[in-house]
């Protein structure tokens, strides 16, 4: 027998033997990876069409993430402005009470000093949460957070914000204004702003002047009535907002679930797939053992 044929077959034998096995070997090692890893995607070569598509939904998901954080912030902005507006509506309302009670009863020039001094008071206080604040941030500013929108010099409230709106995107294509400007809490659009309501009521005390009084009251009224509806206005954007992150969550769990779909392992297939590996790598090393074996003995003979 020629020594040299015998040998280049042993060779080739062995090397397609050593070809099955590594290639037996890297299935276990694939399988075994999406066993440990849950995924049946791991890197772009296990399924290069599933990769790419999982990463977009990766892409897309930290979109839906952003849009979240900004709608949970919008949504603290939306709260601390009912609260205060809520707030104004009270002091207005304490204000309406006093003003009622004014024109309602005779007081001697004492009792309207002092009712006068406590309506100052409460403007004091109007003024104050006019000027409340998110944080370092200004409420009722526009988008001159950084500056306090109201300075009261003398009798007059001034406001030195803007009218600027303060537009987030809480959604693909979809922005929300979550703002109420200064300028619009402060004015009534009945030809006077709610602290001149104010200053009214406590000059028309001071002065004892009831027909002064009745009209006071009554601007009062629109002041109260005016600061509620922004409250409703803020309560609706609120609203939208709720809305909003809802279909975000939603958003969210689907593109989850399509990616879960893309990438995740089954399981049972992969643990099945698995044992029939391990299978056919002990046949393929027993084949080979034998072809080997086989090859040396006609060798031999």
């Amino acid at each position: 027998m020629d020594v040299s044929l015998v040998s280049r077959q042993l060779s080739l034998y062995t090397a397609s033997g050593e070809r099955g096995v590594r290639t037996q070997q890297a299935k276990i090692g694939a399988l075994q990876e999406q066993l440990s890893t849950g995924r049946r995607i791991n890197r772009p070569s296990d399924d290069a069409t599933g990769f790419t598509r999982a990463r977009e939904l990766d892409v897309l998901n930290r979109r839906y993430e952003q849009y979240q954080r900004t709608i949970s912030t919008s949504q603290a902005w939306l709260d601390h402005t009912q609260e205060n507006l809520d707030i104004l509506t009270e002091r207005f309302t304490e204000v309406y009470e006093e003003g009622v009670r004014a024109a309602n009863s005779t007081f001697n020039t004492e009792e309207h000093e002092a009712l006068a001094s406590r309506l100052e008071a409460l403007k004091i206080e109007v003024v104050e949460t006019m000027n409340a604040k998110v944080g370092d941030a200004y409420l009722f500013a526009g988008t001159q957070v950084d500056t306090q929108p109201f300075q009261q010099v003398g009798a007059t409230v001034n406001y030195n914000g803007n009218t600027g709106s303060l537009t987030r995107q809480i959604g693909p294509a979809v922005t929300l204004d979550i703002n109420i400007t200064g300028d619009r809490l402060q004015d009534t659009g009945s030809g006077f702003t709610i602290t001149e309501a104010l200053q009214d009521l406590i000059d028309a005390v001071r002065l004892g002047d009831q027909a002064q009084i009745d009209t006071a009251v009554g601007r009062i009224e629109e002041a109260r009535n005016h600061v509620t509806d922004l409250g409703a206005e803020a309560g609706t954007t609120s609203n939208r907002l709720a809305n909003a992150g809802a279909f975000i969550r939603e958003s969210v769990l689907i593109t989850e679930g399509q990616k879960s779909e893309i990438e995740d392992a089954d399981y049972i297939e992969a643990f099945t797939q698995l044992q029939n590996v391990q299978t056919g790598l002990q046949a393929a090393l027993r084949a080979t053992a034998t072809t080997l074996q086989t090859s040396i003995l006609d060798y031999l003979r």
